[in-house]
């Protein structure tokens, strides 16, 4: 099961990232700057994943995950595919728009699945391993994408299609792997629901997922304020690392997608693996913040790479940069989930999971590339001063997410113990 959704996170984040290699060819081809770019990369995506989501999420919590995901997967292959039909800048923005409500099913629905087969002291460790789809997805954008950008240079011909750009093939191609995925689903069986908790002892509980996450504003505010400064800050230099590598120190957009891709799949998927592990420790016994500390630790390897990155002025550097960046954001990407399920019933998990994909998708990889691409744009009005930007943009938004992380612990603490005292499994 955990394999089928490894790939299914994996064909996900293909479709969804390989945008990234791409930016040089479409800035070139449709004559847009780098705010629309940007946009393309995040609000495009994000509009309809952020207005489906809860009600995704509501469905997972009460209905057939199996099959919601098998829907999802279908239609974002599709409209990964149609992205590469695209021929102008609003064709191409609408089908991300699509890419994006396929995608809104995958992350609520997935996760329920898995927290419903692992118990807690393992499921951070299942995780992780889904997790490693989304590395691997999007290492495969970049680095099998940079190799099959050198044999597509002039374009390709396809049957009924005609002549397709380099960058429109990519994006049909990253389309296809899901609809395989699709058929392997079908061989995975729906798990029955555990760690049912008696909603009326907790605070809002029996009201839905926001009276309860209202009821504990102390714990939950600085979880969601926590993770999403980590995918805001992730998914503003995963837009625009690869511009930056190709500007700023001068390697090309091939070898830069290669290096990106190559790391990303070593070291994130080391990192995520970590991460697992060491939440799943953290989550035994009585220590402060349980599997909450282990977010601090993504935060003291993610701030020393960013820094690294935005001063680098070699590609050695840059890379030593990109190891601790992507580390850091990899390790708390691989636990942010299993973060939130430790506090969170079985009823309301599904909600609450998607509720923070959607803060993540909004604030992070709406927000991420756009804010650097106008400090580039309109600040310092110079492409090659990206690195810069970054560095404005993300370090002081990292630092207060750290402080907001350290004061969230023992509110966590209690939180998690409450959890457990009032959880129980039905019979059958």
């Amino acid at each position: 099961m955990v394999g089928v959704l490894l790939a299914a996170n994996m064909c996900c984040y293909l479709a969804r990232m390989v945008i990234i290699l791409l930016v040089q060819p479409i800035l070139r081809d449709l004559a847009i700057s780098d705010t629309e770019i940007s946009l393309l990369q995040g609000a495009a995506f994000s509009i309809l994943f952020v207005l489906c989501g809860l009600p995704m999420g509501w469905l997972a919590d009460r209905r057939g995950r199996r099959n919601m995901l098998l829907a999802g997967i279908l239609v974002w292959s599709s409209m990964a595919v149609l992205c590469g039909m695209a021929s102008s800048y609003g064709a191409l923005f609408a089908a991300r728009v699509g890419v994006g409500v396929g995608e809104a099913v995958l992350t609520p629905a997935a996760l329920s699945m898995i927290a419903d087969y692992f118990p807690a002291e393992r499921r951070g460790r299942a995780m992780a391993i889904y997790y490693i789809g989304a590395l691997v997805g999007t290492g495969l954008a970049t680095t099998l994408g940079a190799l099959v950008l050198r044999r597509l240079d002039a374009g390709l011909h396809l049957p009924l299609l005609g002549g397709l750009a380099s960058w429109q093939a990519m994006f049909c191609l990253s389309g296809l792997p899901g609809f395989a995925v699709a058929a392997l689903l079908l061989s995975v069986r729906e798990p029955k629901r555990h760690d049912r908790l008696r909603l009326a002892a907790v605070p809002g509980g029996q009201a839905g997922v926001l009276p309860f996450l209202a009821g504990q504003w102390r714990t939950f505010l600085p979880v969601y304020a926590s993770l999403t400064v980590l995918q805001f800050c992730g998914f503003a230099i995963t837009a625009w690392v690869i511009p930056l590598l190709v500007r700023h120190v001068g390697m090309s957009t091939p070898a830069a997608g290669t290096a990106y891709g190559t790391i990303m799949m070593v070291v994130g998927v080391l990192a995520a693996l970590v991460g697992g592990w060491s939440g799943d420790r953290l989550s035994v016994g009585a220590r402060l913040g349980g599997r909450f500390k282990a977010v601090v630790y993504a935060y003291a390897a993610f701030l020393p790479g960013v820094v690294i990155l935005g001063l680098a002025g070699t590609p050695l550097i840059a890379i030593i940069g990109l190891v601790f960046e992507i580390f850091g954001v990899c390790m708390s990407a691989a636990i942010m989930y299993s973060v939130l399920q430790d506090i969170v019933p079985n009823q309301l998990r599904g909600q609450a999971i998607a509720l923070l994909s959607m803060s993540a998708t909004l604030i992070g990889a709406t927000c991420g590339p756009t804010a650097v691409a106008l400090v580039t744009d309109r600040l310092f009005a110079d492409p090659g001063r990206v690195g810069d930007s970054i560095l404005l943009v993300c370090v002081p938004v990292i630092l207060a997410g750290l402080a907001i992380t350290l004061a969230g612990l023992p509110s966590y603490s209690r939180a998690g113990r409450a959890l457990r005292a009032a959880s129980f499994n039905p019979a059958g």
